[in-house]
């Protein structure tokens, strides 16, 4: 394994981090933002790992980035925005969502560069629409049926195909 094997490692750490948060087995007072850090710190790793699985053209780098962005803004403003909450917390779930946005972009960007890459695309998108759909319940009372099954096996598969697609070398 490459040493982006490290940083998909510690990802996950602060995944894990990031649920017992958000599960309130950390108890902190503001446990969505905390959790939120937790995740967020997350996918700033698999950012990292993300850059040592290969260089992108410019072109390529911004296409992607720009994409993962307008996803997650599109995501933000029609499932996490609420005027109703603190301006804090809309900014706080912006910023979170354009970091999900880049790593999901990046992840896609590596994808159309060497389709061995596709499973950590489709991983990092399945992350952002679980967590925006989270966002979404959390912060507008958003609710469906079957919304926490659609949270979690999004998040579930998505995390398991991040760190599968960063834990092992591209064959």
């Amino acid at each position: 394994a490459g040493p982006q094997s490290s940083y998909a490692a510690a990802g996950m750490a602060c995944g894990l981090t990031g649920d017992l948060i958000m599960a309130e087995l950390i108890p902190l007072p503001q446990h969505v933002i905390a959790g939120m850090l937790a995740f967020g710190s997350g996918h700033g790793l698999y950012l990292r790992a993300c850059e040592q699985l290969g260089r992108l053209s410019p072109g390529l780098k911004r296409a992607g980035l720009g994409m993962g962005w307008l996803v997650a803004l599109i995501g933000w403003w029609t499932l996490a925005r609420n005027p109703k909450q603190p301006l804090v917390l809309n900014i706080a779930a912006l910023g979170y969502a354009l970091l999900l946005g880049s790593m999901a972009g990046k992840a896609g960007a590596l994808a159309l560069s060497d389709r061995r890459h596709l499973p950590l695309a489709v991983g990092g998108s399945l992350f952002l629409g679980s967590d925006l759909v989270l966002a979404g319940e959390l912060f507008r009372e958003l609710d469906f049926p079957g919304i926490g099954d659609v949270i979690w096996l999004s998040y579930i598969s998505g995390q398991a195909l991040i760190v599968d697609g960063l834990g092992n070398e591209v064959r």
